[in-house]
């Protein structure tokens, strides 16, 4: 096995790195052998594999694909659909060659993809988990719906990011692989959505709970010089057993 050292921010061994990833390493047909081998039962055999999409200004979405066999060209069948235009030309690419597809909303990256279907991705091709964790808070409070949209999209183009809300404030709580990943996914946001957001650490809560049963009442009366109002209230809280929920 060849072991390469190199410095990419002097872009040292980088030319030699590239020509052993192109000559040294197995071609598409054995990629498209082991990604059959993993899904059995799939619909045909895999003809590309989406492995990225991004969102570009007066394109909308855009999928980068690696074809694996013959066959993907505009207007040919992929992933269940019908492909749309390549940007990277309008022939079809040779195997093992790299194209762009406009106007094709159901291919989603980490799959490979069939004529009529996405294959099951295997475990060996999956993003490892995030290990770290940021809220987001858009530069302008009325972006806040804006902001939600944007992080829902980019969850899908972006392999290794995750978005939930974080506990008690509902804030975007996205987790990245790291400062890269964050400023890749901010300067996304800002330039292709237009969201300008900062990030923070999440804030971890200290809250109290019902230890026992209470209860209390309240006699309301109000007089307006109509009809008045009169309410005699009863409040009671009580605990439920741990791990019930509220």
């Amino acid at each position: 096995i060849p072991a390469l050292f190199g410095a990419a921010t002097h872009r040292s061994g980088l030319t030699r790195l590239a020509k052993a990833l192109r000559h040294e390493t197995p071609g598409p047909e054995a990629l498209a052998a082991r990604l059959a081998a993993a899904d059995p039962a799939a619909a045909g055999p895999p003809l590309a594999v989406a492995f990225r999409t991004d969102h570009r200004r007066h394109v909308g979405k855009v999928t980068f694909l690696r074809a694996l066999a013959e066959g993907v060209a505009p207007g040919a069948r992929l992933g269940g659909g019908t492909l749309g235009g390549l940007l990277a030309g309008a022939e079809a690419p040779a195997p093992g060659a790299i194209a762009a597809a406009a106007k094709s909303e159901h291919l989603a990256p980490g799959r490979a993809l069939s004529a009529e279907g996405a294959l099951a991705a295997p475990h060996w091709s999956l993003s490892p988990a995030p290990t770290n964790r940021r809220v987001l808070l858009p530069a302008e409070e009325r972006d806040e719906a804006k902001l939600a949209a944007a992080l829902a999209r980019l969850a899908e183009a972006m392999p290794g990011l995750s978005v939930a809300k974080e506990p008690g404030t509902g804030r975007p709580l996205v987790g990245v692989q790291g400062p890269v990943h964050l400023k890749r996914l901010l300067a996304a946001l800002a330039e292709v959505f237009g969201v300008a957001a900062e990030d923070r650490a999440p804030r971890e809560s200290a809250l109290e709970t019902v230890a026992r049963p209470v209860e209390r009442t309240h006699r309301h009366r109000k007089q307006t010089g109509g009809a008045g109002q009169f309410a005699e209230v009863r409040v009671a809280l009580r605990p439920n057993p741990r791990g019930t929920g509220v």
